[in-house]
């Protein structure tokens, strides 16, 4: 059973008649979503953004428990809205979903201690020193995360895509 840690910002009401409308943000009529629109990756994960400006994070990691090198890796799914606040493309986590790699049920023991994300978590997502073929994401708050993602034709010679 995977575990789920859902935002819900809607009444179950307004879901039942087709959807939650404050979870699709108004985009801001100058800023081109176009070249972000991609599935990005990095070791052991990938992003995909799309032009409903919605994303998604996924992630292999391991082992799921951590106390126990033997357990199996982990995948975790992490869903962002995305909006344009002061010229910056930022992603906000919704739902974030762990599982057992490839099985889906995670392991006996299993904590939560190696979860990436968590419901909330907000990013700034900016090319990489201008880069059109590097994505970086960094937290808001501060705090340690982010990744760097890269497209199909970012190069090793980046230093940043191997």
């Amino acid at each position: 059973m995977p575990i789920r840690w859902a935002h819900l910002a809607c009444g179950l009401s307004v879901l039942a008649a087709g959807g939650c409308t404050a979870d699709r943000p108004d985009p801001a009529p100058s800023f081109d979503l176009g070249p972000y629109v991609h599935v990005w990756s990095t070791r052991g994960g990938n992003l995909s953004i799309s032009e409903d400006y919605s994303a998604e994070l996924g992630y292999v990691y391991g082992p799921c428990v951590p106390a126990d090198p033997e357990s199996p890796e982990c995948s975790e799914m992490a869903k962002l809205r995305l909006r344009v606040d002061g010229g910056r493309l930022l992603g906000t986590v919704v739902e974030d979903t762990v599982t057992r790699y490839g099985e889906g049920l995670l392991p006996s023991g299993f904590d939560g201690g190696g979860v990436v994300e968590r419901v909330g978590n907000t990013y700034v997502i900016a090319f990489h020193q201008g880069r059109p073929n590097v994505l970086q994401l960094s937290r808001t708050d501060g705090q340690p995360g982010g990744h760097i993602y890269c497209g199909d034709e970012a190069a090793a010679a980046t230093g940043v895509c191997a």
